[in-house]
C-alpha cells in the first residue's frame, strides 16, 4: 500500500532575461553551485539555454519553498532532468521520503514553476522514514 501526504506547495517565477545576461561560459562557477553537470548539459544542448536554466532554477526554487516545512534544501540537493514528456526529479536522500510533483513553463521572457512536494509510505515500517536506504531517490512529476 502507498500513502501520500501533501507536505507543502511552492511556485516560482523567473525573468529570463537574468540567464541572458550571465552567459554560461563567462559565469561557469555561478551555473555549477546551481545545476548538476547534466543539468547543464541538458540545458546548453537546448536552442534557448537561458530559458532552460531559468525553468529549471524556478523549479528548484519552488521545491525549496514546497519543502521548507520539514526541510533545508539547498540547489544542489535537487536536480531536475528531462523525462520525456514530464521532468524529472531527483531529491538527494535526506531521510524522508519527498516526491516532487513538478510543473515547468516558460515564455521568451518568463519562466515559472509549481511543486507539491508529498512524503510518502511505501508500504514499510518505517512510517514514511528512509533510515535504511542511502540512494537517492528519483521521482518523476
Amino acid at each position: 500500500m502507498k500513502d501520500e501526504q501533501i507536505i507543502g506547495i511552492g511556485t516560482d517565477i523567473e525573468l529570463v532575461k537574468r540567464f541572458e545576461e550571465l552567459p554560461f561560459k563567462e559565469n561557469k562557477e555561478f551555473y555549477r553551485n546551481i545545476f548538476a553537470d547534466e543539468e547543464i548539459s541538458e540545458c546548453l544542448a537546448k536552442a534557448c539555454a537561458p530559458q532552460s536554466f531559468a525553468v529549471r532554477f524556478a523549479g528548484k526554487e519552488a521545491i525549496i519553498k514546497g519543502a521548507s516545512a520539514i526541510l533545508k534544501l539547498s540547489f544542489k540537493d535537487i536536480l531536475i532532468i528531462n523525462g520525456g514528456s514530464l521532468p524529472k526529479v531527483v531529491i538527494k536522500d535526506n531521510g524522508h521520503r519527498l516526491r516532487a510533483h513538478v510543473s515547468l513553463s516558460h515564455t521568451k521572457e518568463h519562466a515559472l514553476a509549481f511543486a507539491i512536494i508529498v512524503n510518502y509510505n511505501d508500504g514499510g515500517m518505517n512510517g514514511g522514514k528512509n533510515e535504511d536506504c542511502s540512494c537517492q531517490h528519483i521521482h518523476t512529476a
